[in-house]
């Protein structure tokens, strides 16, 4: 038997990373369908989520979970940033750290975003949420301990309206739109519409006029067209 080895160890390192972070998303998503709470992966190199939570039964509601995965007990969340404006949109509603010790066991450690941002301005003892533009930030594991198994936590949100119930259906037709036109899976096409420029938008809007959607449809062709959103 030929044994096969990669001399570059900088792409098995990355290997090494992709993998890990793949095992703590589709554990996300095992942990939430085992309660009962629909969501889906998304794909891409430049997504704009790791992980969707929908609304459960009619409700039309949407949450976007960052995932971050590690084998150590230091996390890189990059937080202040990224988020360093407390209103910037958008930004993620759910944040899960994965936790991989040494016996290969995942723990989960779930806050919201209010609750990641006092957790990351008490590790790099600030007094207010401000733009940190130098560094990276990140978090040890004692920081976020008490947060392990609150899957309770996404659960109650789904009461809750995250986007308007028009602009999620604009969502998913716009995503089927994607798939239609270039063959994508579902959850890279929805991944490609939360990229796109006039997801960013949404903020300003509550609700979407169905006439807009082949307009809307067309500027994200354009866009992936371009190589913008991938």
């Amino acid at each position: 038997m030929t044994k096969i080895l990669n001399d570059n160890p900088l792409e098995d390192k990355q290997s090494e990373k992709n993998s890990l972070n793949l095992a703590g998303e589709y554990g996300v998503c095992a942990e939430l369908s085992k309660r009962g709470i629909p969501c889906s992966l998304t794909y891409g190199n430049a997504k704009a989520a790791d992980v969707i939570v929908f609304g459960m039964q009619e409700r039309k509601t949407c949450y976007v979970v960052e995932v971050k995965t590690s084998k150590s007990t230091r996390f890189v969340t990059g937080f202040f940033q990224k988020y360093g404006d407390k209103n910037k949109q958008p930004h993620p509603d759910f944040w899960v750290i994965v936790y991989i010790d040494s016996e290969l066991v995942s723990h989960y450690h779930i806050l919201t975003h209010e609750e990641m941002g006092q957790v990351q301005m008490e590790r790099n003892k600030m007094t207010e949420w401000e733009p940190a533009p130098k560094g990276c930030d990140n978090v040890l594991l004692q920081h976020i301990q008490q947060f392990e198994g609150k899957w309770y936590s996404i659960k109650d949100c789904l009461d809750k309206k995250s986007i308007q119930m028009d602009n999620f259906q604009a969502t998913t037709i716009l995503s089927e739109k994607i798939t239609e036109k270039y063959g994508f899976r579902p959850g890279k096409s929805f991944s490609l519409v939360l990229q796109s420029a006039w997801w960013h938008g949404l903020g300003d809007k509550s609700s979407i006029d169905p006439k807009e959607i082949e307009d809307i449809a067309q500027s994200i062709f354009q866009q992936i067209d371009r190589g913008e959103i991938d």
